[in-house]
């Protein structure tokens, strides 16, 4: 006890708390220093969003109202023009009255446009305008009293870039019979405006559509007086295509923005408004110099302090060095014999739950190897199913608290002659002297053991597991390989399912073999490019000619032997070979078209794309290059891709499948039919076409469920306006079977194998 109070009052006679309570003085001061630059920058920040989200509220009620007198007037020309459909004279003056009658001085027009057209030959169409103090006339205006035009047109037969019952705007409306929609800018006639549409029933029939118009640069006049210096404004359609902007006040400048997003009430769009950041920045900036020279003081004053008193402390704390390090290292020889026999214990002894581990597994087993009851003894590979559930779930702490109780479980089974250890993680090894070498019935004891239920924090978990058995045989020498071939075993039980167990043998050694083996030449033939495209002609079944080729991967192996997909391409998804490949393909791809589009200058060519290449974001970042370097448009490309691709889609994916939307490409449904086949996701996801499998296609004609399916998928496709393409059509029945049912397109054997792209010129592209 006289020589640790020694040691205390020497240790109190240093100098630290006052260096510690320098420390804490300054770091206080540094705290303060810091909030209140804090609490400056947030005042200035709450000013600005405040001034900001004042000005974004005054353009969105201007706009809120000018919306909902527009629907207004479209719901009141809704019910008014279902009634006079044909009579031209009563439709004029019922849009002029409609246009006197509006209530917001930024309403352009109104038009009325039947579907079909509903008046003479040479009118199509009623439109009314204000042009007071706006946009000049076009030819096809005839001004009348008020100040108001009156547009009759379109004259004569229209052109289809005339005929406004194809354009989309048109087909939309009755989409949303009972609400108003909203499309532009658009520009007609040197106009460019945006409208808001109504459909026209009469007797619950759609019949047309009005639409009540505002020019775009009214409407940036509408909102221009609540936007301030630097803002800018603008009208986004919707969150699926952020960058679609319907009308804007200006372009946005270069340098720092910060955007504020409104849902407007009525349109389903969103207002933004993005406003120079740079004052923010600035202050920000003079509060950052500010506080960084303060607090560059505070800690050199500290430190100068803090120089001092260390020096002061050296001068003592020599007279005192050797003392104390003779104290250290009798400390240290202490401590060390303690840890040796720590260590001593430590290397044999899991410390999560107090088995023995693999060093001593590995012993325990080379002794069994040399005794002469070596036949009667089993490895019992033990692996938790389903355990990082657990972890997720309850928390790494509830895992390892499962594992200790497992362990305890395992101990009660075993008898003295046998070991368990655990090897790591939620793996266990079971050395047991088994009678009889029934070690089938001893796995199956053992898995009905761990299965009981336990309770771990509160909740009763009944643990399953996968076992590998192994018997210890002659032909092995060493506890490495019984070691490994119980795991094969115990994974070989995982792909069977949960709670199974298999007893090895010779044959799954084999297959590990056989596996790495065509692991390592699936990776030399990526490196050596013998993976190339394969293509199927795609014919149409209305002319009987070649529209179209689906590329197919093909190995090309050393040996000269050709290796279709189907034998390779679940092992390449499996162990992540597939991006590697799509590439290649991809690549030859684009290669190829430059040959195949000067045999078959209308054609398309279709691409596999697997599901695991929709989770990243870089299949847009290969595609692009490689079509801009080989000079292929993007509508010459299709992208196929399977239902459970869709069905699995996440944000991730989706935004994939937007990027290439954006660059062009299509994508097309493959095995249509096979996955989860719902109506919800071919109205939302962005395809333009299905497959029918060929699992349906075989048994026609003969299979009358068959036939009512293909016709069933076909009137499906119809209605949501997609093409159809038959798959592994093998004879002509099919074919002309398939063509009475409203089949587009079809491929298969009947037609033409897939071929190399050399041999493409050799089809008959005229007519099959």
């Amino acid at each position: 006890m006289a020589h640790s109070n020694t040691t205390d009052v020497r240790y109190f006679r240093r100098p630290w708390y006052w260096l510690v309570t320098l420390t804490l003085a300054a770091i206080c001061a540094t705290i303060l220093v810091v909030l209140n630059a804090s609490a400056r920058f947030a005042q200035d920040q709450r000013t600005f969003e405040q001034g900001r989200d004042l000005r974004a509220q005054r353009i969105e009620q201007r706009i809120d109202e000018y919306f909902s007198g527009a629907i207004e007037l479209a719901n009141t020309g809704a019910h008014s023009f279902s009634s006079v459909r044909g009579n031209l004279a009563l439709t004029e003056s019922l849009t002029l009255a409609l246009l006197r009658a509006r209530q917001s001085p930024y309403v352009y027009g109104v038009g009325v446009y039947y579907a079909p057209y509903a008046f003479d030959g040479r009118t199509k169409l009623v439109g009314v305008y204000d042009h007071v103090g706006k946009a000049g006339h076009s030819n096809l205006d005839r001004t009348i009293a008020g100040g108001i035009d009156e547009v009759v047109g379109v004259l004569n037969a229209p052109s289809p870039d005339q005929d406004y019952t194809r354009f989309a705007w048109f087909r939309r409306a009755p989409s949303a019979r009972n609400s108003a929609i909203f499309a532009g800018p658009y520009t007609e006639a040197g106009r460019s405006f945006i409208s808001t549409m109504r459909a026209i029933d009469s007797d619950g029939r759609f019949v047309g559509v009005v639409t009540v118009d505002t020019l775009t640069s009214e409407f940036k006049a509408l909102m221009a007086p609540a936007v301030g210096a630097g803002d800018v404004a603008w009208i986004e359609s919707s969150p699926l295509r952020p960058h679609h902007r319907l009308v804007a006040t200006a372009a946005i400048p270069p340098g720092p923005r910060v955007d504020r997003r409104i849902p407007l009430r009525y349109s389903g769009a969103f207002l933004h408004l993005s406003t120079d950041a740079t004052p923010l920045q600035v202050a920000a900036r003079d509060e950052l110099s500010s506080s960084i020279g303060l607090i560059a003081a505070i800690w050199l004053v500290t430190g100068l302090i803090a120089i001092g008193l260390v020096q002061r402390w050296n001068s003592q704390e020599r007279q005192q060095r050797l003392e104390v390090e003779q104290e250290r290292l009798e400390d240290e020889i202490a401590f060390s014999k303690t840890v040796e026999a720590e260590l001593r214990k430590a290397a044999y002894t899991d410390p999560l739950t107090g088995l023995p581990n693999r060093t001593a597994f590995l012993e325990f087993v080379e002794a069994v190897l040399g005794s002469p009851n070596r036949d009667r003894y089993a490895i019992f590979f033990i692996d938790l199913d389903r355990f990082n559930i657990i972890n997720e779930t309850l928390g790494h702490t509830a895992g390892d608290d499962l594992l200790r109780a497992i362990g305890k479980r395992l101990e009660t089974i075993i008898e003295s002659t046998d070991l368990i250890a655990r090897l790591g993680g939620d793996e266990f090894v079971l050395v047991a002297a088994v009678e009889s070498r029934s070690f089938a019935e001893a796995a199956s004891l053992l898995l009905a053991h761990l299965s009981e239920p336990i309770i771990v924090r509160g909740r009763t978990i009944y643990p399953e597991a996968s076992i590998g058995v192994v018997a210890v045989e002659d032909g092995y020498s060493s506890p490495e390989d019984l070691l490994r071939d119980a795991d094969i075993a115990m994974y070989a039980a995982k792909d069977r399912g949960r709670a199974q167990f298999t007893v090895f043998d010779a044959a799954m050694r084999r297959r590990v073999a056989e596996d790495s083996q065509l692991e390592d030449d699936l990776r030399r033939a990526i490196e050596h490019g013998e993976l190339l495209p394969y293509y199927q002609p795609i014919v149409s079944m209305a002319t009987r000619r070649i529209v179209a080729f689906e590329a197919l991967v093909r190995w090309h192996r050393n040996d000269g032997t050709i290796v279709p997909a189907a034998e390779f391409m679940h092992f390449a998804e499996a162990h992540g070979f597939v991006e590697a490949i799509d590439s290649l393909v991809f690549r030859a791809v684009c290669v190829d078209a430059k040959a195949i589009f000067a045999s078959f200058p209308s054609a398309v060519i279709s691409i596999n794309v697997s599901a695991s290449e929709l989770t990243t974001q870089t299949l847009a970042d290969t595609m692009e290059p490689l079509m801009r370097q080989h000079d292929v448009h993007p509508a010459r490309l299709k992208l196929e891709i399977t239902e459970t691709a869709m069905m699995t889609s996440s944000e991730m994916t989706l935004g994939a499948i937007d990027r290439l939307r954006e660059l062009g490409l299509e994508f097309v449904l493959d095995d249509f039919g096979t996955g989860y086949s719902s109506l919800a996701y071919l109205q939302r996801l962005p395809i333009g076409g299905i497959k029918i499998d060929r699992s349906f296609v075989e048994p026609l004609p003969g299979d009358p469920k068959a036939v009512e399916i293909v016709r069933s998928v076909v009137a499906l496709a119809r209605s949501f306006g997609l093409s159809t393409t038959a798959e592994g059509v093998e004879t002509g029945a099919q074919c002309e079977l398939l063509s009475s049912l409203g089949v587009d397109h079809a491929q298969g054997f009947f037609f033409s194998p897939a071929v190399e792209v050399e041999a493409l010129t050799r089809l008959d592209r005229i007519a099959l």
